[in-house]
C-alpha cells in the first residue's frame, strides 16, 4: 500500500499537537505556584529543580525511539520492554541518590550556581520526587512504541490530553486548597501524578495491540540486550547534548563581554522559549521518519512533508517576527520594554532558520534510525556541540563591544550549530540509502537493523 500525504497527516498531527502540549506543562505549573505563599520562591526552586532533573535522565527519553524503531514482533517487545524497564528503574535509582548525597547540593550551587539555601533546599526536594519520572517514562514509552507500530497515534494524544488535564486540576487544587505548601514541591507532585495518569492510559491502549505482535514476523530485528544497547548509546548521547544546549549558551552568554549580561539571557530565553514552541510540532518528524518510511516512494513523501512542514513553521516565526506582531507578543505578553523588543529583533530575524533547519534535523535522525545508523546520529550531535564552542570563540574574538552582544551570540551559535549537525546529517543519510540499497526494491522493514 503506497504512502500518501494523508496518512502522514493523520500519523503526524496528534504526536505534533501531544509535542505542543506537553510544552505547556511549565506554564501551567508556574501558574499554580503563583497561587502560593511565596511564589517567587517556588518558581525559582521548581525551575532549578526541573532543569536538573531533566539533565539527569534525559537519556531515558531514547526509550521513545527505541518503541518506535524497535519493537516489530513479539520478542522485540519483550525485550525492549525490559530494557526501557531496566534503564528507567536504574535513572530513577541514582537521581534519588544523588539528590540524597552531597553532589545534590554540590551542583546545585557550584554547577547551576544557586546562592540561596531556602531556594536550593526546596530544589533538592523536588529532585527527589521527581526521581519517579524515568521509570514511568520508559513504561510509557514502550507501549507508545507499540502504538505508533501500529500507527495509533491518536491514542498518544489522547493520553497527552489526559496528562495535561489532571495536571491542570492537580496543580490548582493543591495550590487552593493548601497555599502554605512549597512551590517546587507542588510542581514535582503534579507534574508526577500527571505523568502516571498518561502513562496508564498508554499502557492500557497499548496492551490492546500486543496480541497483534505475536503474528508479526520481521527479518534481522533485534538480537538480544547487547544489540539494544549498541543501538541505543549514541542516541542516549544525543538526548543528553540536546538537553544541555539552552544550559550550554546561557553559560557562554554569562562569560561574553556583552554590557549587560542579565538583560542578554533574559532577551535570549524569550526568544529562545518562544521559537521552540512555535517549532515543537515539527520534532515529531522523526517518529514519522522511523514509522512510515518503508521504500523510496515513502521516502521521497516524507521528505517532501518535512521541509513543507519546516518551511511553514518558519513562516509562522516570520509572521511572529512582523513590527507588529513583534511588539504585541513580547511586549504584551513577555513584559519586555521597548529597548529590549529592539534588542530581541534581530534575533527573530536570525532564527526564523529555526524550524526548518529542526524539522530536516528531526526526518535525518529518524531515517538514520530507521536503518539503523544511530551511530551516525550521535556523531552529528558531538559535532553540533564541538561547533558551539568553536562559533562562540571565533565570535568573541572578531566582534567585541557590542552593548547587546550576549543575546545575539547566543542566537547565532544556535542556529549555525544547527546548521552544521544539518550538513553531517545530510552527508551520512546520502550514504545510508546508498548503503541500503535494496530501499529501492523492498520495505525497510525487511531490512531494518540487519547490518548489526
Amino acid at each position: 500500500m503506497r504512502l500518501s500525504y494523508r496518512d502522514i497527516l493523520n500519523f503526524t498531527i496528534p504526536l505534533s499537537l501531544t509535542a505542543v502540549m506537553m510544552g505547556v506543562s511549565a506554564p501551567v505549573i508556574n501558574a499554580g505556584i503563583a497561587l502560593t505563599r511565596e511564589p517567587a520562591l517556588g518558581v525559582a526552586a521548581f525551575a532549578v529543580a526541573f532543569n536538573l532533573s531533566i539533565l539527569i535522565h534525559s537519556s531515558i527519553f531514547i526509550s521513545d525511539q527505541l518503541g518506535a524503531a524497535l519493537i516489530r514482533d513479539e520478542r522485540s517487545y519483550r525485550l525492549v520492554k525490559r530494557f526501557c524497564i531496566i534503564l528507567g528503574s536504574l535513572l530513577s535509582i541514582f537521581e534519588f541518590v544523588f539528590a540524597l548525597s552531597p553532589l545534590g547540593p554540590w551542583a546545585i550551587r557550584e554547577l547551576i550556581g544557586v546562592d540561596d539555601d531556602r531556594t536550593a533546599e526546596s530544589a533538592l526536594s523536588a529532585v527527589r520526587l521527581m526521581a519517579t519520572f524515568p521509570l514511568m517514562i520508559g513504561i510509557r514509552a514502550v507501549y507508545q512504541g507499540v502504538l505508533i507500530r501500529n500507527r495509533r497515534t491518536r491514542l498518544i494524544a489522547l493520553a497527552t490530553y489526559g496528562r495535561l488535564l489532571f495536571l491542570v486540576g492537580a496543580t490548582f487544587l493543591i495550590a487552593r486548597t493548601w497555599p502554605e505548601t512549597d512551590g517546587a514541591l507542588l510542581g514535582a507532585v503534579s507534574m508526577g501524578i500527571a505523568i502516571f495518569i498518561e502513562m496508564t492510559i498508554v499502557a492500557v491502549a497499548g496492551l490492546r495491540y500486543v496480541p497483534r505482535l505475536k503474528q508479526a514476523t520481521s527479518q534481522g530485528g533485534v538480537e538480544g540486550y547487547g544489540h539494544i544497547f549498541r543501538f541505543s548509546l549514541p542516541l542516549a548521547i544525543t538526548s543528553m547534548l540536546w538537553t544541555m544546549t539552552g544550559s550550554i549558551i546561557i553559560s557562554i552568554i554569562s562569560r561574553s563581554s556583552a554590557a549587560n549580561t542579565k538583560e542578554s539571557i533574559v532577551v535570549f530565553s524569550i526568544v529562545y522559549g518562544l521559537t521552540w514552541l512555535l517549532t515543537s510540532p515539527t520534532l515529531m518528524l522523526q517518529q514519522t521518519a522511523i514509522s512510515l518510511i518503508e521504500d523510496a516512494q515513502s521516502l521521497a513523501l516524507v521528505r517532501r512533508f518535512a521541509a513543507i512542514a519546516g518551511a511553514l513553521m518558519s513562516l509562522l516565526v516570520m509572521i511572529v517576527a512582523a513590527p507588529g506582531v513583534r511588539t504585541l507578543v513580547l511586549g504584551r505578553i513577555y513584559g519586555l520594554n521597548a529597548r529590549l523588543i529592539a534588542v530581541a529583533t534581530p534575533l527573530l530575524m536570525i532564527v526564523v532558520l529555526l524550524p526548518l533547519f529542526v524539522s530536516l534535523r528531526a526526518f535525518m535522525q529518524g531515517l538514520l534510525i530507521n536503518l539503523g545508523w544511530t551511530t551516525s546520529v550521535g556523531a552529528a550531535a558531538i559535532l553540533r556541540v564541538c561547533s558551539m564552542f568553536a562559533i562562540a570563540y571565533l565570535f568573541l574574538l572578531l566582534l567585541r563591544g557590542p552593548q547587546q552582544q550576549g543575546a545575539l551570540l547566543g542566537i547565532f551559535i544556535m542556529v549555525t550549530s544547527l546548521a552544521a549537525e544539518n550538513f553531517v546529517l545530510y552527508l551520512r543519510t546520502k550514504q545510508a540509502v546508498r548503503h541500503n540499497s535494496v530501499l529501492l526494491h523492498a520495505g525497510v522493514r525487511e531490512v531494518l537493523l540487519a547490518k548489526n
